[in-house]
């Protein structure tokens, strides 16, 4: 019976009793002009013939309608579809919170993985829209970031991201980036901080931390590398500075690696200033490193060789 199972256990039932028709229906809205109403009206139809079972009650209903709701969008979103349909869908979604939630409170909903897996939707389709009584279900764009801190995931922050209006996803970039720069000394936390500056282009905190916290260049993870391509894209001059400031860092750990690295980024900056027009700046910064660290016998002829 589906009312025995865990909420693991009943995602997974329904994945397989429904997913079919979640992909169908992505495509639907996507392709078709009436396609939201086609899907609302499936929803409001979903019944034992498509969930193959007779023991759920009208509130167990409800939750498989949210549920579906959200997985329909998170197919969309997974395939590109969502943003020209993103209107239409929160309207949707605003049209089924007024009429169910009012539904779910008077009722029971005594069966915890039902109750779990209402929560956890909830939370995941938006605390911004503005429905009745939605506190007694839900939590506040606060509380789902302490959640989320404690384990930051950045596939997830996407997701909720993605549900929310323009105003509250500015708040949500900010209150998450700041959260995060907190705990940017660990190393997981620190690569979903850099996804994050990356997703929204926040170059300038991004060069920042760089600058502040790179000792070792040779180290960037794949992320931090991500957010330097953009940063070249978007602002070349904090670009060039950070390219700068690598080379010394790099130059300064004496091994032949290092030297290698930092001869790439030469190299990379002897382009970036043919283009500007700007060969005599190069000139004066080779000079002043050969000043600089004339007693760098290595690395002085890995530069004679390669510029």
């Amino acid at each position: 019976m589906i009312c025995k199972y865990s909420k693991d256990e009943l995602c997974n039932y329904l994945y397989n009793q429904l997913h079919v028709e979640w992909e169908n229906y992505a495509k639907i809205i996507f392709h078709q002009k009436q396609g939201t109403a086609l899907f609302y009206k499936w929803l409001k139809n979903i019944s034992e013939e498509h969930i193959k079972v007779i023991d759920l009650e009208n509130e167990h209903y409800i939750v498989i309608i949210l549920y579906s709701y959200l997985q329909v969008r998170l197919n969309m979103i997974d395939s590109g579809l969502f943003s020209l349909r993103k209107r239409k869908m929160d309207e949707l979604l605003q049209q089924l919170l007024d009429e169910i939630l009012p539904t779910i409170k008077a009722s029971a909903m005594k069966n915890e993985p039902f109750f779990e897996l209402l929560n956890d939707t909830l939370n995941n389709l938006a605390v911004h829209h503005h429905y009745k009584d939605r506190n007694s279900v839900t939590q506040t764009m606060e509380d789902w970031l302490k959640d989320w801190i404690v384990r930051p995931h950045f596939p997830k922050y996407k997701t909720y991201y993605t549900t929310l209006d323009d105003e509250s996803q500015e708040k949500l970039a900010h209150l998450a980036s700041n959260k995060l720069f907190k705990q940017v000394h660990h190393p997981h936390v620190r690569r979903v901080y850099f996804r994050l500056l990356y997703f929204h282009s926040h170059l300038s905190d991004g060069y920042e931390e760089l600058f502040r916290a790179t000792s070792d260049p040779l180290m960037l993870t794949p992320e931090e590398k991500d957010f330097l391509q953009l940063l070249e894209e978007k602002m070349e001059e904090y670009y060039l500075s950070l390219v700068h400031h690598f080379i010394e860092r790099l130059i300064e750990k004496r091994t032949r690696k290092h030297y290698h690295e930092a001869i790439m980024y030469i190299e990379k900056l002897r382009l970036i200033y043919s283009q500007q027009q700007n060969e005599v700046y190069f000139e004066t910064f080779i000079s002043l490193l050969q000043d600089k660290y004339e007693r760098f016998t290595s690395f002085q002829k890995e530069l004679t060789s390669r510029v």
